[in-house]
């Protein structure tokens, strides 16, 4: 979902004009079929021979009708889960789960809905938060949560509204704070018209119940919410820097590591980023 300009293959000018010539025949249907592409994430192209994933335990979480891929690493006394972000999956952290094994932590990586190894097709703010709200349900409670980008979105919508277990500690990278925001970054960056624009919010708001200013970091309940740690690089084109600051604003308790020219994605493999972590999560109590 990315701010800055897009230079859009022939095939989706093509699409993105037809769906403009149907907003005049059909707009309800141009809605929904706008929609649909916003909620389908592209996956990442396999890797079986990740080295990465072939060392961990593999375990399945159920979420409604949908089983889900999870991976396990290291036995310790405390329980660690790592949440991905948009057209992501748990590879993203082969570098931070072995430190986190290092440390004595038990560390689960869960692959969203329609992303990696998931079941799936498309997936939203809530739908991915009541994934991950299954996954603590059925594989936690954890001590430790770390997420980055879409997926620290949809880990701060859980831990704030969804009344799951709290861990101990939790890490948001590269955090977008709003649905608004998304569905705007999207728009953008599709080229849509205001009128494909009126018509996708539209159809957002039949199919959730809410529009999406009502997924807003801002508007949680934060008094029950523990520890943060925020990272968020002031170079970061996909989410932007500002972002990063209000999560630290409206969450107590928390600092924020603000780096530079790492973007949004280099955050997860910085030396710089990985030791602030280790230091950060290393001196979290031991489990309840």
């Amino acid at each position: 979902m990315p701010t800055q300009t897009i230079k859009l293959p022939w095939q989706a000018r093509l699409l993105r004009n037809g769906l403009g010539g149907l907003s005049y025949v059909a707009p309800q249907l141009a809605g929904r079929m706008v929609l649909k592409l916003f909620l389908q994430p592209r996956r990442a192209a396999a890797n079986k021979s990740s080295k990465f994933l072939q060392s961990a335990q593999r375990l399945q979480v159920e979420h409604k009708a949908l089983r889900l891929q999870a991976y396990r690493w290291g036995v310790g006394p405390r329980k660690a889960l790592l949440v991905h972000g948009w057209e992501h999956d748990a590879r993203r952290w082969h570098a931070l789960a072995p430190r986190l094994v290092a440390l004595g932590y038990e560390v689960t990586a869960i692959d969203g809905p329609a992303h990696g190894a998931s079941e799936g097709t498309t997936t939203s703010i809530p739908d991915f938060s009541a994934a991950l709200a299954a996954t603590v349900q059925q594989l936690g409670p954890f001590d430790l949560l770390i997420a980055h980008s879409f997926g620290a979105a949809c880990s701060a919508w859980m831990l704030g509204m969804l009344g799951v277990p709290q861990p101990q500690r939790v890490v948001l990278m590269g955090a977008p704070t709003s649905g608004e925001y998304m569905t705007g970054a999207f728009a953008d960056g599709f080229g849509l018209s205001q009128r494909l624009k009126r018509l996708f919010n539209q159809a957002l708001q039949h199919e959730f119940g809410q529009p999406a200013s009502y997924y807003a970091m801002k508007s949680m309940p934060t008094e029950h919410l523990p520890p943060a740690l925020i990272v968020h690089d002031r170079d970061d084109l996909r989410v932007d820097f500002r972002y990063g600051q209000e999560l630290q604003q409206h969450w107590p308790n928390s600092e924020l590591l603000a780096t530079s020219k790492l973007g949004h994605s280099g955050i997860l493999h910085s030396t710089e980023v990985l030791d602030k972590i280790v230091t950060f999560v290393g001196g979290a109590d031991h489990p309840r």
